[in-house]
């Protein structure tokens, strides 16, 4: 059965539900390990909720959240060689697969059309999701354990990256514009903050991914066909004029003559 995406409703089910195993995975995890795993199994839950739903933003958001899980799950897949851990990569990348076809159906492409660089996009967003979801919950780690001011620093760059992929779902120019803003600020306390450099670097990706597409553009490196309708010139097409006039003086002529035919019918008649 289809739903306002066009995509079976088992197909979702099953994506959420393996995010749904994933997030009990990091669960059991943190019963037994470190703590971070409540807070990766927290952000496997809202992003199986988020592949329950037909909106391109919920469908982005879940999709940041999913690849944080994934890539997690990874490093620690490689550096740890746990079974669980690597089920927990499995399930997320599992989700992650079967969500694709939710950002390509004619519902979602209606939602989410921009002129072009659709795919670009969608990646960009989604990657500043993952970058949000990173810097927001080392934020609430720090102001939870730590209590440290530079957790608001921390919540602050997890909102201007979370505004900024909002932006840009939903077609507005200040999406692009505040992320590439948020990158422009890391990459100058990146020169300001030595010790921080890589960190403040990395963190300077989504911006510059929100920016590409719109630089090529404007460089006219890349070109799309775009289905153009051709020119119709009104004046080629229209009907010739017509002398109303003329044809009304022909028709009165026509009818007097049948007129005075009839009169002479009726006076030669018996």
């Amino acid at each position: 059965m289809a739903i306002g995406t066009d995509v079976p409703r088992g197909r979702q089910l099953a994506a959420a539900g393996s995010l749904v195993g994933a997030g009990l995975g990091w669960l059991e995890l943190a019963h037994h390990g470190p703590v971070v795993g409540y807070g990766l199994a927290v952000v496997a839950f809202l992003a199986a909720v988020g592949f329950a739903r037909r909106s391109v933003l919920s469908q982005v958001l879940a999709r940041g959240a999913g690849w944080l899980t994934f890539v997690f799950g990874l490093s620690a897949t490689i550096s740890l060689f746990d079974p669980l851990v690597a089920a927990i990569t499995v399930a997320a990348g599992a989700a992650l697969l079967l969500s694709v076809p939710m950002l390509h159906t004619p519902a979602a492409r209606a939602e989410f059309a921009p002129v072009r660089f659709r795919r670009a996009f969608l990646a960009a967003a989604t990657s500043t999701v993952a970058f949000a979801t990173l810097t927001g919950g080392a934020g609430v780690a720090m102001l939870a354990f730590e209590r440290s001011p530079l957790a608001l620093g921390w919540l602050a760059i997890a909102a201007s990256f979370l505004g900024a992929a909002v932006g840009v779902v939903r077609m507005r120019a200040w999406g692009v514009l505040l992320g590439v803003f948020t990158s422009t600020v890391m990459m100058i306390a990146a020169v300001l903050s030595p010790h921080w450099r890589e960190v403040l670097l990395m963190l300077a990706t989504p911006g510059a991914l929100l920016a590409l597409p719109v630089v090529l553009a404007r460089l006219g490196l890349t070109r799309e066909d775009l289905a153009v309708a051709p020119a119709v010139r009104v004046g080629d097409v229209a009907s010739p004029p017509v002398r109303i006039a003329v044809e009304a003086d022909a028709v009165e002529d026509d009818d007097l003559e049948a007129t005075d035919e009839a009169r002479t019918v009726r006076r030669l008649a018996p």
